[in-house]
């Protein structure tokens, strides 16, 4: 799958998930991601960060999934370098905040650093 999602550890060592993306991402790899984060899922309640790779591309049926409301996930911090990919997955993650979480959870950067920096800053102990 064009998604793959692991459980890491932050910089202060608190659980967190990690995704890498590239190519096509499908209705199936949606479904896998609200899953993992659904009230039964492994990666309840916890950060991810997320790094989409330049070549990834979404088919409608996943860009439509991805715009459900996700209340699993804590906070998201995603690496993109692509502006036009950029446009379209803050349209996503707009959209999916609307019956969910507010989309102030999510933020965008151009460096994995700088989001590790940025979710540790919303960890608790």
């Amino acid at each position: 799958m064009p998604m793959k999602m692991t459980l890491s550890t932050s910089r202060d060592g608190k659980p967190m998930v990690r995704s890498i993306s590239s190519g096509l991402l499908t209705e199936e790899d949606a479904q896998q991601f609200h899953d993992a984060f659904s009230a039964s899922g492994p990666y309840n309640g916890m950060p991810m960060l997320a790094e989409m790779e330049k070549d990834t591309t979404f088919t409608p049926q996943s860009r439509k999934l991805f715009t459900k409301p996700n209340t699993g996930l804590s906070r998201a911090a995603i690496v993109i370098n692509s502006a036009p990919m950029r446009v379209m997955l803050n349209f996503m993650v707009k959209a999916s905040s609307v019956g969910g979480r507010p989309d102030t959870m999510t933020q965008f950067f151009k460096s994995v650093p700088d989001a590790e920096a940025w979710l540790g800053e919303g960890t608790t102990s």
